[in-house]
């Protein structure tokens, strides 16, 4: 009977944390359901549209291996994932938004199931989990739903090591093709869990885990064999053959750019400095203020803004000392012959580097450290770990008293509370640059739906409409290189684009520079009327002024040979900007030849 009583208190325990949970990622991240298409959205979506201009009978398998950006990342489940909601959802974006929080807090629930493994305190492992559902440093990642292949990747990997312990625990040897299989789509998810495999090697030596029959005492090498192999074995072979479809034509990297003894080195001392976002701005998130607000919105604050603007000493001061007081943990445990510890502790520390250090490792090749550390969805699975681990060291090692387990709730709602107020002025800043976009979206789609904007009286969408938009609502690099007509038309589905047009002069509609809605082209003087928006301040977050997104841009295309490209850049930044002399001077340089 007292079996029953502690099992039911136990489930509706489960219950309340499942609908606290719930209701209050809805209460705090509800505006973000109707945010439009942000950034690389806007890439991918072109790249949907003109998926017949690949070779071969299968246009869809080129989607394996697209990479729209840096051509370095393998994650061939991502551009398919993206592709089916197109397919399904066709502009109807909401429906990513609402995917995307579905997928977030399933990881959620995954993560608290993991967890329980390792802590048996299930109230401490709780309070720890809805803390780090809203860390202000990576909840950017539920705002912003262009990372749904992290975070089901991130909930596959989980869901594996489950499986794989409670093979350790029961013996079912079904489980060991069940771990495999989520560990290699996890893998296709998102290439910077190609390490985590590796895990179930130290797993398989936690002696707590292994409880059933022979498992205790017996060696696991056959099934960890198993595992590794097939794993490793069908990812390289299936890299082959994405390669082998010749998406990627002139590939920017080779695979000797990875061989630089340097970025070894900055990727493991700047993935231990790390720590800094995952404990310090986790506690004190305001330091990061103010953000850095261009195509995405990225952390930035005194020491970030340091590191990008000086040296990289920092991190490699920082992330030795850090290194050497990790290691003194470590060899305190061995000494105490706390092995138990040691390992569990090693296997969080183990997923919590790996992870970014691919990430960061292959970033560095192309982006400054400044970066890595800014970028909020690199905190997404790093906090995890560091959340597990704070939580297990005050179980296993403190040991709390009643009054102690007191002052760790206070804390924990108290760091709760300052995370919460700087995520609410991280949607101020969305909703306050996006508003032009969504009436923009909502007014054609409100068009075709009534049947004004057709195939007969179609729409136009000017190619610098983005430069009187705020810069959220557009990503000007990715837009340049990689969008050669139109913008914001992308999202609509293929019958949608009926109703659109590329000529002007054979439109009907246009868009008002003013207010962003639809107006007819009889009125296009008012539609002139709106301002080129170039920086916007406030206290708490800056926007590097779009004209220097150009001028960079324009050096590129310099590098390039593409002049005519580079004096458009740079006349284009100082539309935005007559007062920028860099942009002033080129001009007059190349109006010299």
């Amino acid at each position: 009977m007292l079996k029953m009583v502690l099992r039911v208190i136990n489930a509706k325990g489960n219950l309340i944390f499942f609908f606290l949970l719930l209701g209050s990622l809805l209460l705090v991240a509800y505006q973000a359901f109707s945010y439009p298409p942000l950034s690389d959205y806007w890439e991918m979506f072109y790249s949907f549209h003109n998926l017949e201009r690949f070779p071969g009978q299968i246009k869809c398998l080129h989607l394996l291996g697209f990479d729209p950006v840096e051509q370095v990342g393998f994650r061939p489940l991502a551009n398919l994932f993206y592709y089916i909601f197109y397919l399904l959802f066709g502009s109807g974006f909401i429906f990513y938004n609402i995917l995307n929080f579905i997928f977030y807090f399933l990881s959620l629930l995954v993560l608290y199931r993991f967890a329980i493994y390792f802590i048996k305190d299930k109230i401490l492992i709780a309070a720890f989990i809805f803390l780090y559902a809203f860390l202000f440093n990576h909840f950017d990642i539920l705002l912003w739903s262009c990372h749904m292949h992290i975070i089901a990747g991130f909930s596959l990997f989980l869901l594996g090591f489950i499986a794989y312990m409670e093979y350790l625990k029961k013996g079912m040897a079904h489980l060991v093709l069940v771990s495999a299989l989520l560990f290699l789509i996890g893998m296709f998810c998102y290439e910077s869990f190609f390490l985590w495999p590796l895990g179930i090697i130290i797993l398989s030596s936690i002696k707590s885990l292994r409880t059933q029959g022979n498992h205790a005492g017996r060696p696991l090498k056959k099934p960890v064999f198993l595992i590794l192999a097939s794993v490793y074995l069908f990812y390289f072979l299936f890299f082959i053959f994405t390669r082998s479809l010749k998406t990627y034509i002139n590939p920017r990297y080779s695979f000797f750019d990875f061989l630089q003894p340097h970025v070894f080195i900055l990727s493991a001392l700047s993935v231990i400095f790390n720590i800094y976002n995952n404990l310090v701005v986790a506690i004190l998130p305001i330091i990061v203020f103010p953000l850095k607000v261009t195509e995405n919105i990225y952390m930035a604050g005194p020491l970030i803004n340091y590191i990008e603007h000086d040296s990289n000493w920092l991190v490699y001061w920082g992330g030795g000392v850090l290194g050497l007081v990790t290691a003194a943990l470590f060899v305190c445990l061995y000494r105490k012959k706390r092995l138990e510890e040691f390992k569990i502790i090693g296997f969080f520390l183990f997923l919590l580097t790996t992870e970014p250090y691919i990430v960061f490792f292959c970033r560095l090749l192309d982006n400054a450290l400044a970066y890595c550390l800014s970028e909020f969805r690199y905190q997404y699975i790093p906090n995890a770990f560091i959340i597990l681990t704070v939580a297990f060291i005050i179980e296993r090692l403190v040991k709390p008293t009643r009054h102690r387990r007191k002052l760790i709730f206070a804390f924990l709602a108290l760091t709760f509370f300052l995370n919460i107020v700087c995520i609410r002025r991280v949607i101020n800043i969305y909703n306050y640059h996006l508003s032009g976009l969504q009436r923009m979206i909502s007014s054609i789609k409100r068009g075709i739906g009534q049947g004004y904007i057709n195939s007969s009286n179609r729409l136009y969408i000017d190619e610098d409409l983005p430069d009187y938009l705020p810069h959220l609502c557009w990503n000007i690099e990715m837009g340049e290189l990689f969008i050669p007509n139109g913008n914001y038309k992308w999202m609509f589905s293929e019958k949608e684009m009926e109703n659109f047009t590329d000529a002007p002069q054979n439109a009907r509609w246009i868009i008002s520079k003013e207010n962003f809605g639809v107006i007819d082209k009889s009125q296009e003087s008012l539609s002139g009327k709106g301002r080129k928006i170039n920086t916007i301040r406030d206290k708490y977050y800056i926007t590097p002024g779009k004209d220097y997104v150009y001028i960079e841009l324009g050096y590129r295309y310099r590098r390039e040979g593409r002049h005519d490209r580079e004096r458009r850049m740079f006349e284009r930044a100082l539309e935005l900007n007559p007062g920028n002399k860099e942009a002033a001077s080129v001009l007059e340089e190349l109006n010299k030849r």
